[in-house]
């Protein structure tokens, strides 16, 4: 599975489970929204419920084969209840489930893009941070070939015994994902985490900018076309997304700059939009706890995100119910955010 027809069924895969999760979560709630939309949704999803199970699995100090199956057998059964909820919800509504965009030339561009910027990035060789993906890439070969979590050094592989501090799962994803498709670990990061980054982060800006347009699919495009350039002709001024973006890709500090927080942020927007509805608020909390759990950084920035963008929306409100819904709402961050000082 480490061949190109590999990759693509993969990515294939996981895109057909992030729209399951997305259109499941989303229809729930009752909302109607585009597939990417659904797509970033089930995304979030998707990282949360596995960071639920490897948090537990951590504290247990459970070995790396029951982490796996017990996040595989999880993602089964909610995919398979996803799925039947879904069709029958389906039938007895008779009407389509998602929000389809126009097959209009905007559609056309932003496909462009994506491809595009696929192109570029799995053609990228430039990287800079060896030291960082060393440690995220070594946990996970270690996990994979000692059937331990963080038992063993991830520069040296010198076993170090069991684990005393709480690890971000972005390693653990990492290495589920290996032994799911059967592929290197460097294959999942550098091609399937790879490729999942970049649409990931045109998908956020592209929605973004459609809330904050009222809907003008033009503007949406232009923004994603214009945020793309600027990502590839700036890159080299440093500690900026598109530097991490283009000189880390898929290492857990570039998906907090290009998708974690770009999540927060929407979510900020959906909850100054539609601030009375409590689902915007459910989807802010999968958002930002699905961020902090897969990035140790994203314990730290996102709250702080959270803290500028929600304060204006709150005062504006001058409702106290609506404080409530954010303390809730960043709870998972900060219990995540809490774990990693234990």
């Amino acid at each position: 599975m480490n061949s190109a027809l590999g990759i693509v069924i993969g990515l294939a895969v996981l895109s057909c489970i992030f729209w399951i999760l997305g259109a499941g979560v989303c229809r729930l709630m009752g909302r109607k929204e585009e597939p990417g939309f659904l797509w970033l949704l089930g995304l979030a999803v998707f990282l949360g419920m596995f960071s639920v199970v490897d948090i537990l699995m951590e504290a247990c100090g459970a070995a790396f084969h029951v982490l796996f199956y017990a996040a595989l057998v999880m993602h089964v059964l909610v995919i398979a209840v996803c799925v039947y909820y879904l069709v029958r919800s389906g039938k007895r509504a008779g009407r389509a489930l998602i929000q389809y965009p126009a097959c209009d030339v905007w559609l056309l561009l932003f496909v462009i893009l994506l491809i595009v910027q696929i192109w570029y990035g799995m053609g990228n060789q430039l990287y800079v941070s060896r030291y960082d993906t060393s440690y995220y890439n070594g946990n996970a070969i270690n996990a994979l070939y000692t059937d331990t979590m963080y038992q063993y050094d991830a520069y040296t592989g010198v076993y170090v015994g069991k684990a005393v501090a709480w690890h971000d799962s972005y390693s653990m994803l990492i290495a589920f994902l290996a032994k799911l498709f059967f592929m290197h670990p460097l294959v999942v990061v550098n091609r399937i985490m790879g490729v999942i980054e970049i649409v990931a982060a045109n998908l956020a800006v592209y929605e973004i900018a459609l809330r904050l347009s009222k809907g003008n699919r033009a503007v949406a495009v232009w923004t994603a076309i214009i945020r793309a350039l600027i990502s590839v002709l700036c890159w080299n001024l440093g500690e900026v997304p598109g530097y991490y973006l283009w000189t880390r890709m898929a290492e857990s500090k570039s998906m907090l700059a290009n998708v974690y927080l770009p999540l927060a942020l929407l979510a900020i927007v959906l909850a100054a939009e539609e601030t009375e509805k409590k689902q915007c608020w459910i989807m802010l909390g999968v958002f930002v706890f699905a961020g902090a759990t897969m990035s140790m950084s994203g314990v730290f920035m996102i709250p702080m995100l959270l803290g500028v963008g929600l304060l204006p929306v709150l005062l504006r409100r001058k409702k106290l119910k609506y404080w409530g819904y954010a303390v809730l709402s960043v709870l998972p961050c900060l219990a995540a955010g809490v774990l990693s000082f234990l």
